[in-house]
């Protein structure tokens, strides 16, 4: 994974996602990285390495999360449906969400490889039944 460093070029990336079920916010880009969340992303260079991967840092309410987006068997834009893991983590690591069996995702990855969408239902690691939605737009700088 590419790591961009902490600085100007690290955030925001513009974000048009929607949070809703545990977590309930519209968030429109990402937040400046600190020591525990960076904002990285293998954009084109995704093909060449076999994967995509993508962290987030974004702000909800007045805690920070970490959104990251793994797609496995990467090939060049499209969308995903199968081997995506999607992971909101709270900074503190307390609360974590991931799809799991029976949660639908839909990953995908534009033209240019620096932006998509992202339809995802997580699964909270402590309680299953409790969801996260995720819905919109996204887009980075490797």
């Amino acid at each position: 994974m590419a790591t961009v460093s902490i600085g100007t070029g690290n955030a925001p990336w513009a974000l048009n996602l929607d949070f809703s079920g545990d977590l309930s916010a519209h968030v429109t880009g990402t937040a400046i990285a600190d020591q525990a969340i960076h904002n990285e992303c293998t954009g084109p260079n995704s093909a060449r390495l076999g994967a995509w991967a993508s962290t987030m840092a974004v702000t909800i309410g007045s805690d920070r999360y970490s959104l990251v987006v793994l797609t496995a068997a990467y090939r060049g834009a499209a969308t995903f449906t199968d081997g995506v893991k999607v992971v909101v983590t709270s900074a503190d690591q307390a609360r974590v969400w991931q799809n799991g069996p029976g949660d639908p995702i839909s990953f995908t990855v534009a033209t240019g490889e620096t932006s998509g969408l992202l339809e995802a239902q997580l699964s909270r690691s402590s309680a299953p039944a409790s969801k996260l939605k995720i819905s919109g737009h996204w887009s980075c700088q490797p």
